[in-house]
């Protein structure tokens, strides 16, 4: 494959190390959709449930379906939601929506409804 697949064990260190993370055996036909780009921001929605990571380095991956992508808007700088995503007050949150006992998790939905407080585009930058 010519595609890495982006897991929840590839983002818990805080950092990527690309060449851990392993190709895609089978490339969806509709690829673009899943491509990760810089910018992007991976949450995790199961087991480490919460872990984030801003994508800046980007090799051609796709994410894998425990992990959620977010896409910052133009409201939102992706460096001031990363830096939120590390916050007690996105943890609070997180501990707040997170259902299951044996694999915790979290989805999508409740990601969404996580309260940001939103700077103005200036301060966040």
């Amino acid at each position: 494959g010519r595609i890495r697949l982006l897991r929840t064990t590839d983002i818990t260190s805080g950092e990527i190390d690309w060449s851990t993370v392993p190709f895609c055996t089978d490339e969806p036909p509709d690829v673009d959709k899943y491509l990760l780009h810089e910018g992007d921001i991976v949450i995790s929605r199961a087991g480490s449930v919460g872990v984030s990571y801003l994508i800046t380095r980007v090799k051609p991956s796709v994410f894998a379906s425990y992990l959620i992508r977010f896409r910052p808007g133009p409201a939102v700088e992706g460096r001031y939601l990363a830096y939120f995503l590390k916050s007690r007050d996105y943890w609070q949150q997180i501990a707040d929506n997170t259902s299951g006992i044996a694999i915790p998790n979290v989805n999508a939905s409740k990601i969404s409804d996580i309260r940001l407080p939103l700077a103005p585009l200036a301060l966040q930058r």
